[in-house]
């Protein structure tokens, strides 16, 4: 056999499949097995290189895939954060027109004590406010009052409001400028609910700066103004946008049990936070890992925590005016602090409406969050 390969009649006979004459049979199997397993390798090493271009060729595909699918999900979010955008500003304008349809109404509040202007069957709004202006606020000139009614539902043994629609601008100044002041008789502009809560909020910081003039307070509508210098904290809490996060926020417990009154379902939720983007992430959290909160007819929530030495809260309504200030207002009283306290509501269309029942099961439901918090 030379060296430089193999021997030409060796090669000759193996290709004849016939033994040389001067080979010995054990040698003669083994090196055919040689070259069978050595023809065997190179077939294997080439469905070897066909499988691992068409893995290359998926990986591609899945790089390509996985690329469009980064790019749509940013675009679904980006869209997302729009709508949000969008939303906002759309209920602002919402809440504007609903304050400039109100401006004209002004809501007259009577002595309980004085017996002609208790509420009766068949009563006249329209006279009973036009005495009130003659008699008590001593406005003589004749007041156009476009419509007058009760204001709410009826409840026995109390005397509605009346809410009056006077269109003149001046003479509602008049009345402004002559109503009595240390009485039981008021006399206010009627608001848009989510405002009029707002003002609510703002109203004992204001009555508290105003006792030393050099402060300049001043509300308007519902932002409040020290200094001419717009007071942030008392607007509408607007939570950092960030993606949600896989990872659940630590401490976030739920009531046990829903609260469930005329159509309406009522679950309280409370979280543990030290600043906003503790807040953003657990409403977020809550949001993506609990369909039943992101379907929610309203979600409300209200937080305190201190931050720096200062003590920060503030509550989101979410279009049910007056439950994220009463949800607040039982965080004060109970001392919690450094913790959110959400509620979702479902409610039917015709149950949009419990009065204060709803206020009593959002603060229950989240008082209930909470001591499963401790």
């Amino acid at each position: 056999m030379a060296t430089g390969g193999i021997d030409p009649d060796l090669k000759k006979a193996i290709e004849s499949d016939e033994m040389p004459t001067n080979t010995l049979s054990m040698v003669w199997l083994g090196i055919k097995s040689l070259i069978k397993d050595n023809t065997s390798m190179k077939e294997n090493i080439a469905q070897l290189d066909i499988r691992t271009r068409a893995i290359e060729e998926t990986c591609v595909t899945h790089d390509e895939s996985l690329d469009s699918l980064q790019r749509s999900v940013r675009l679904l979010y980006a869209k997302l954060t729009r709508s949000d955008v969008i939303q906002a500003s759309l209920l602002d304008e919402i809440e504007d027109l609903k304050s400039r349809s109100m401006r004209a109404n002004l809501i007259f509040s009577f002595d309980p004590a004085l017996s002609d202007y208790k509420e009766s069957q068949g009563e006249d709004c329209v006279e009973l406010v036009r005495s009130f202006l003659c008699d008590i606020l001593g406005i003589s000139s004749a007041v156009y009052i476009q419509s007058a009614h009760r204001l709410g539902r009826p409840t026995s043994g109390k005397s509605r409001a009346i809410i009056a629609r006077i269109p003149e601008t001046a003479q509602r100044s008049l009345i402004f400028r002559n109503r009595l002041r240390d009485t039981h008789h008021f006399v206010s502009q009627q608001m848009a609910p989510a405002r009029s809560e707002r003002r609510q909020f703002i109203y004992p910081e204001y009555k508290e700066l105003k006792t030393d003039t050099r402060n300049k307070a001043v509300i308007t509508q519902d932002k409040l103004f020290v200094k001419n210098k717009l007071q942030l904290q008392y607007l509408k809490p607007k939570l950092p946008d960030r993606p949600p996060s896989d990872d659940a926020p630590c401490n976030i417990t739920e009531s046990p049990r829903d609260k469930k009154d005329g159509g309406s379902i009522f679950r309280g939720y409370c979280a543990g936070v030290t600043c906003l983007n503790d807040v953003a992430e657990v409403k977020q959290y809550l949001m993506c890992a609990k369909p039943e909160v992101a379907k929610a007819s309203h979600l409300i929530y209200a937080y305190r925590f201190e931050s720096r030495g200062k003590l920060q809260e503030n509550f989101d309504s979410d279009r049910d005016a007056g439950t994220g200030h009463e949800l607040l207002k039982m965080m004060r009283i109970n001392n919690l602090t450094n913790v959110i306290c959400l509620a979702t509501r479902h409610c039917n269309p015709g149950y949009l409406h419990l009065g204060k029942k709803r206020f009593t099961y959002i603060n229950e439901a989240c008082l209930q969050a909470h001591k499963s918090l401790n």
